[in-house]
């Protein structure tokens, strides 16, 4: 049995995505900027847990079985990678267990961004095939995915660069009602 955890931080759009041109990949019309965040005096996170070896296969968020037929189910990211990770941990049933923690807003791209991170530190990936994979279950992932403050580029293989880490805004405060 393999089993890997990983954590992402859920993001705010600075500039926004304006929407999208293809809806099942989740392609965006307009490049886009957002931030991850964190609250202050408690950590924001997407925890997920990818287990290779499960009794069950299955998805569940927040303690809720998700369809994994769902047009924006984590298992479409599984489903492109599943043939190497059964390779290498065997055939075993793959299970996602993935909880928001204090999050405001922004948790489909966390959970996105830390499954990624999770068939990342599993298996060797191209960065930007796999952010195309984590777009269909969130058109943020890739900023989750790179933290601190981040551009997506749109096109027709959109793509989030990190301009800058998140110690320059440590400090920073933003308040919402």
């Amino acid at each position: 049995m393999w089993k890997v955890q990983a954590v992402a931080h859920p993001t705010i759009g600075i500039v926004l995505l304006g929407g999208l041109k293809d809806q099942v990949d989740r392609l965006p019309y307009h490049s886009s900027a957002g931030i991850a965040y964190s609250l202050m005096e408690r950590e924001s996170v997407a925890r997920t847990t990818m287990e290779i070896g499960a009794e069950k296969e299955g998805v569940i968020i927040n303690g809720t079985p998700i369809d994994s037929l769902d047009s924006r189910s984590p298992m479409k990211i599984i489903k492109k990678y599943e043939k190497i990770l059964r390779t290498k941990y065997g055939n075993g049933n793959v299970s996602i267990i993935s909880d928001n923690e204090n999050i405001l807003s922004g948790s489909s791209d966390a959970g996105a961004a830390a499954l990624g991170k999770c068939i990342e530190a599993s298996i060797d990936v191209d960065p930007l095939e796999l952010e195309l994979e984590m777009r269909k279950v969130s058109e943020s992932a890739g900023r989750s995915y790179y933290g601190g403050l981040t551009i997506t580029y749109g096109g027709d293989r959109p793509h989030t660069r990190k301009i800058l880490d998140s110690r320059p805004f440590n400090e920073m405060v933003i308040l919402s009602a």
